[in-house]
């Protein structure tokens, strides 16, 4: 936009080129035209070569202009705000003004209020926005509003009110130029501490040691609260049936299954900023696993419950894109039963007896719920 502007100021007759975009309720392009020749004579509007683009965005209480002056010699961007759109809108007449004429005097009744002309009572000081100066003093090139920053910073000249009393007033022109300061911003966002993070971990395992008699399913549920660096889960764990032969008994046999509930804490170590982390964890597992003879070697089939309590312990991968909802889980655990349930027939055939330690294997998903 600003390289077309400036080929039309190269091609065009002279005369000040605005192009104006704000919403509605703000002043439009024409009351700023004739803002600027006010302040400056239809003369110097018509005479100059100076191209400029102005953008309103934002909303009542909270605008923003972003200011593009093109001249041959380059170009210049400011950005001013306001909570008043005319405000703003006479802000950009001002340094539209000085761009023309340097030597303008500013302080001309604004054509968008519809109060009194000024020049009918005479001047307050307090409601001026201009120091004079001295006979003999330089005029700044351009004004800097103070609530003005600029992508192309150049030293410019301030404008600010003149000192109630001060009987050197007179003809209001520009203050001497300044070197523009860094803006500070206001209500700067002070950095949020990571929130509490919550998620449902849905996994399917497979068992390869003899806490049940041969390799079992396994499957588990598990609501997890997550900070930095830390986890901590409760768990449902499920085995479904699995059938075992006594060893000393032919035809003699069971069915067998295992139910508990889990608290497991982690650690969650990874690397920072990455999708990948690896919990380490430690659990206690309460219960019960249930027996029920069967075969033709059993007079009658009889069923039984014992305890389980045991420990888990192990490591995990857990990966899930950065902001994402949805993660994998692969876990191996090592097992370590506290009690060992054990199963006999009533002739006294010992059908099952738990191993002391097991492991697994299991895989998951696991969805965020904030």
């Amino acid at each position: 936009m600003a390289l077309m502007l400036a080929a039309l100021l190269l091609l065009a007759p002279v005369g000040l080129r605005l192009e104006w975009q704000a919403p509605a309720g703000c002043p439009n392009g024409e009351l700023l035209r004739a803002r600027v020749t006010d302040l400056v004579g239809a003369a110097a509007v018509e005479q100059t070569s100076l191209g400029a683009t102005a953008r309103v965005r934002g909303k009542a209480g909270r605008w923003t202009l972003e200011l593009t002056l093109v001249r041959a010699d380059g170009q210049d961007r400011r950005m001013l705000s306001d909570p008043d759109c005319r405000a703003l809108t006479e802000a950009a007449a001002l340094v539209l003004a000085v761009a023309i004429d340097p030597r303008a005097q500013i302080g001309g009744p604004d054509p968008a209020d519809s109060s009194p002309d000024p020049s009918d009572s005479p001047p307050d000081p307090a409601d001026s926005s201009l120091v004079p100066l001295p006979p003999g003093e330089p005029a700044a090139p351009s004004p800097v509003p103070a609530d003005m920053s600029s992508d192309n910073p150049r030293p410019g000249a301030a404008i600010s009110a003149p000192v109630p009393g001060d009987s050197s007033a007179g003809s209001p022109r520009i203050a001497p130029p300044v070197t523009p300061t860094a803006p500070v911003p206001k209500d700067s966002p002070m950095p949020r501490a990571r929130k509490l993070q919550l998620g449902l971990r849905l996994g399917a395992g497979l068992g390869f040691t003899r806490l049940l008699p041969g390799p079992h399913a396994a499957l588990d549920l598990g609501l997890g609260l997550e900070g930095r660096g830390w986890r901590v889960e409760l768990a449902g764990l499920f085995v479904p049936p699995v059938r075992g032969v006594a060893a000393s008994g032919p035809g003699i046999g069971g069915v067998f299954r295992l139910a508990a509930g889990e608290l497991r804490g982690c650690a969650v170590p990874g690397l920072r900023g990455r999708p990948l982390v690896f919990p380490l964890c430690v659990g206690l597992q309460l219960g019960a696993m249930h027996g029920r003879g069967e075969g033709n070697g059993l007079p009658v089939s009889q069923a039984a419950r014992s305890m389980w309590a045991a420990t888990r312990f192990g490591g995990a991968l857990r990966w899930r894109p950065r902001g994402g909802r949805i993660g994998l889980w692969f876990g191996l655990d090592a097992i370590v039963a506290l009690t060992r349930p054990a199963f006999v027939t009533a002739g006294g055939v010992l059908v099952h007896e738990a191993a002391r330690v097991g492991g697994q294997a299991s895989l998951g998903v696991e969805l965020r719920l904030r």
